[in-house]
């Protein structure tokens, strides 16, 4: 289920979708198989040119964007004291703990 998950996933981005279609179109002009090949190449150049453009990527963020409204500017955010890095160089050096072997990223900070 995980790689069938995964492998689903990775054909939601258009520009895979439409390189793996472009093979397939390929594969079925190899195969003398024009008809095909050829109507493989147009859905490929569509599905590529379609997913580049902000009106596709528009539509597909609009429900996101109704379900999530932006914050009012009339109600200030509140202020905030620290900030979690959660993903950060590391080296690791004898003798030491490993949150003093943090790069400068990852260290506290306080304004």
């Amino acid at each position: 289920m995980y790689v069938f998950k995964h492998f689903i996933g990775a054909l939601a981005n258009p520009l895979l979708a439409a390189t793996v279609t472009a093979v397939l179109a390929l594969l079925c002009r190899l195969l003398e198989r024009g008809k095909w090949g050829l109507a493989l190449s147009a859905c490929a150049i569509a599905v590529a040119y379609l997913g580049s453009t902000p009106v596709i990527g528009d539509a597909l963020l609009w429900p996101l964007e109704r379900q999530y409204p932006p914050l009012p500017r009339e109600h200030p955010l509140p202020r905030v004291s620290d900030v979690v890095v959660l993903g950060s160089g590391y080296k690791s050096h004898d003798g030491i703990p490993i949150t003093a072997a943090l790069d400068a990223d990852a260290c506290s900070q306080r304004a």
